[in-house]
């Protein structure tokens, strides 16, 4: 049987970052959610990670 592989791109529109909730006190923000699913070791931490370019986050 033979698996099919999916690759996909992210494609973004602004500057993405990511930052502690209490960096968020005196900025106008508009709430959203991004859902990040999927089995162990398939990269969801190396994302995240990477979208904020801060190992010091400990994801």
């Amino acid at each position: 049987m033979s698996e099919a592989i999916v690759k996909r791109k992210i494609i973004t529109t602004r500057t993405v970052a990511v930052k502690l909730r209490s960096d968020w006190s005196d900025e106008k923000y508009e709430p959203f959610v991004i859902l990040l699913a999927g089995p162990a070791g398939s990269g969801k931490s190396s994302f995240i990670e990477a979208l904020g370019n801060d190992k010091s986050l400990g994801i």
